[in-house]
């Protein structure tokens, strides 16, 4: 089970930062061998969100403080950083990791990863093709192990899917951190986005960091170093995606990883390749094509409608609710505070139709999906992006071949790109 040493006279819990005002700082507190400290503000340079200070950052006492970070209580110039280290002994000796459903492939990746575990891995596999089921057994080896582990995404909608799919399988005491991470409790194994890790510093002896070359992550320094610092000094990484961008090539050749590439999905069935359709303008008029095929689905099925932004989100429902009487739709985006009840109606199946932004184009999994972008030629769905979407489609063994229609009314760089990727991948 995982122990740690009373917090008496310390705020909150071990295993991550909290602020102090220099008048709650001891000479005692700051001798404990329990406890590793820092100034909050050094080298005018905030040391958890490690933004710089600028001039007019402030008080009216003189005293500087950082305003990048303050919804997690402000850091101001005296203050110090203060974490109580976490001590795992053990979480549970009899979880044996359970590698009976793995693939042919799956398992080859998994005993190669196992060999040199306590080394960097990077997973390079196509969507679909199954990352999720090889961490699911390597995090029961490290838990075993008595290791503390961290399971890191770029999105929350991501985090809530998979961390809720793997508490299904790992039955330990673990805690999802959110964008306030309000929650925290001292456990062996934390589901948090990236954003978190700036609250900590060397706690983690496994960093496993699922669709890193998405936004925010991909090209943030910022995001990098809280990554490379909240890793203990003995411990490693194991990344997963499905695209490649060059800051993700970077990082792996600096942390030196081995690199599995899957490009099968896990099924057999390939890649769903952008079946495309040049239309007008279709904010004005729903493409006649797209209502079309809406038309002809049966009440089982469900449709993930992309839309470039935020404001076609609610337009699209309305257009969509005048076509489609019979149909329950909606629509959700990131600044939607019911968005995710909204899509909790949806993988229920109590929502057909679901009109969202690229908010949804990662770590989705449902059987029957069928996919449609409505302009793909805007440029914020790039070549990666689409294939990301497209991936959304045929993932399970109830509909594999999956069906991705795309609305254009322009021919664009990216689509061809996309499309290529696809077809390499295919034949692979």
């Amino acid at each position: 089970m995982c122990v740690y040493t009373s917090m008496t006279n310390l705020k909150g819990k071990p295993g991550r930062w909290y602020v102090y005002k220099a008048e709650e700082i001891t000479p005692e507190i700051l001798a404990r061998q329990d406890i590793s400290w820092v100034k909050g503000i050094k080298d005018n340079k905030c040391q958890r969100c490690l933004h710089q200070i600028k001039w007019y950052n402030q008080l009216p006492t003189g005293k500087r403080y950082c305003d990048q970070c303050h919804q997690s209580n402000r850091v101001t110039e005296g203050d110090y950083l203060v974490t109580q280290r976490f001590t795992i002994n053990g979480v549970k000796e009899s979880l044996t990791p359970n590698i009976s459903r793995l693939t042919e492939q799956q398992l080859r990746i998994y005993q190669a990863i196992l060999k040199v575990f306590d080394q960097n891995h990077w997973i390079h596999a196509v969507t679909g093709a199954g990352k999720t089921e090889i961490v699911i057994p390597l995090i029961s080896e490290g838990l075993r192990q008595g290791r503390r582990i961290a399971y890191v995404t770029t999105r929350v909608e991501v985090l809530k899917e998979v961390s809720a799919r793997i508490k299904r399988l790992i039955h330990v005491k673990s805690v999802t951190l959110y964008e306030a991470g309000d929650n925290y409790q001292p456990t062996a194994l934390v589901y948090l986005t990236v954003n978190q890790l700036m609250h900590f510093r060397g706690q983690f002896d496994l960093i496993i960091f699922d669709e890193m070359d998405a936004f925010p992550f991909s090209g943030n320094r910022y995001l990098m170093a809280y990554l490379m610092q909240s890793v203990t000094k003995n411990g490693n990484y194991i990344f997963l995606s499905a695209t490649v961008s060059k800051p993700l090539k970077r990082l792996i050749q600096r942390v030196k990883c081995h690199t599995h590439t899957m490009t099968k999905r896990y099924h057999g069935y390939p890649l769903p390749e952008l079946r495309i359709k040049y239309v007008g303008n279709w904010r004005k008029k729903v493409p006649r094509h797209c209502l079309n095929i809406l038309n002809t689905l049966d009440k089982t099925q469900r449709v993930l409608v992309f839309v470039p932004k935020i404001s076609d989100v609610a337009l699209m429902v309305d257009q969509l609710k005048l076509k489609l009487v019979s149909m329950k739709i909606t629509g959700i985006s990131a600044t939607d505070p019911a968005r995710f009840d909204k899509f909790s109606r949806f993988v229920c199946g109590d929502v057909q139709i679901l009109i969202t932004t690229t908010l949804l184009e990662r770590g989705i999994t449902l059987p029957g999906l069928v996919v449609m972008i409505l302009g793909a030629e805007a440029s914020v769905f790039n070549s990666q992006t689409l294939i990301q979407i497209a991936g959304r489609s045929g993932r399970t063994m109830v509909d594999p071949i999956g069906m991705v229609w795309v609305y254009s009314q322009a021919r664009s760089q990216q689509l061809s790109r996309a499309q290529r990727e696809i077809r390499r991948l295919n034949q692979t």
